[in-house]
């Protein structure tokens, strides 16, 4: 397909589930219609150009069991090149501190993610101050980009600009070593996009190389000897890991952990989307993410806290003490906000 005949993705969020909902969510509801979800929806628009759906989009329900609608199930929703439908206080996601999870369970032809399915736990929503409804919304923005494809379970799927498999077809099942150790049969993506390693401290990882990826990267940490991004190695449900590795990119809105400064939809998820094969992104939509930005190689390869001591190239960015009463005030890794470091969290 000529990039030339890529446009603004299309993007129909389904409310169904809302109109169920008992009454003590009413505000939480109103807020997610009216403004949240439309920003959300919005940014993405914005964002990302695709190879639209000629024909109205058909849901299988298969696939997709939440999806109830017969409408759309039979004569498909029109005019979209996503559909994502909203579920609400599921017992299963919505334990915890869980604010809202995701993923995709339809693809077209081409295996790009055509229809998602978004559980939001209201109970977990702030929506009495502007900064909770931010938070809400970087959410539900990164949570959207696991819909759009930046998945593990995606990642095997991912093409060339030209429409050929970056993985060789058909996929097959192999034994795989997981970041944690285990075992697993499951199908890998190829090299090209995807290579295990190990830290200094032989801890194992994966890391996403496809080749805008490898450049932003480069760039970001202002080291060219770097072959990708690395995935997060912890607490995640899946052999290789769906998010940025925490410790490289803590302030990326799809890193693996929310922190209570500013997050940055970063030209790193940007890259990742294009590598798909899926989409062109438009990069004045990202914003630079502060946190490593220009440190060099070091910061990269080497640990942060050195014979007990923060080397010289990690020292706006990480601490060695554990934080006590009187601890002084400095600029937070993100040079946002006045804050205190602490060693422990």
């Amino acid at each position: 397909i000529l990039q030339s005949h890529y446009q603004q993705i299309r993007i129909t969020f389904d409310y169904t589930h809302f109109d169920s909902l008992d009454p003590q969510y009413k505000n939480h509801s109103s807020l997610l219609r009216s403004r949240i979800l439309p920003d959300v929806q919005n940014f993405w628009e914005q964002t990302l150009r695709v190879a639209r759906l000629p024909l109205p989009l058909k849901i299988n329900q298969t696939l997709c069991p939440y999806y109830t609608s017969t409408l759309h199930i039979d004569k498909g929703v029109p005019d979209t090149d996503l559909v994502i439908f909203l579920h609400v206080n599921s017992e299963d996601i919505c334990v915890g501190e869980t604010l809202a999870a995701a993923e995709s369970c339809q693809k077209d032809q081409y295996d790009r993610p055509t229809v998602g399915i978004t559980y939001i736990c209201m109970d977990e929503m702030d929506i009495n101050n502007d900064k909770g409804i931010d938070e809400i919304k970087q959410v539900l923005i990164h949570e959207v980009a696991h819909i759009l494809g930046l998945r593990a379970a995606d990642m095997a799927f991912y093409r060339y600009r030209n429409g050929a498999p970056r993985t060789p077809r058909p996929l097959n099942l192999t034994e795989v070593t997981c970041v944690d150790g285990t075992k697993a049969n499951i199908t890998r993506p190829a090299e090209n996009t995807l290579q295990m390693g190990f830290t200094n401290r032989g801890n194992r990882y994966y890391e996403l190389v496809t080749p805008t990826v490898q450049t932003v990267v480069q760039n970001q940490f202002n080291c060219s000897k770097i072959k990708g991004a690395r995935l997060e190695n912890q607490s995640e449900n899946n052999c290789f890991g769906s998010h940025w590795e925490a410790r490289l990119f803590t302030s990326e809105t799809v890193s693996a952990i929310a922190t209570p400064t500013p997050q940055y939809l970063s030209p790193l998820t940007l890259a990742a989307l294009e590598d798909s094969g899926w989409y062109i992104a438009n990069y004045t939509q990202a914003s630079i993410s502060p946190f490593g930005h220009g440190a060099g190689c070091p910061f990269v390869e080497k640990d942060c806290i050195v014979d007990g001591k923060v080397p010289p190239w990690g020292k706006d960015y990480f601490c060695n003490s554990i934080l006590g009463e009187g601890a002084p005030m400095k600029c937070d890794p993100m040079h946002r906000y006045k804050s205190r470091c602490d060693l422990v969290d």
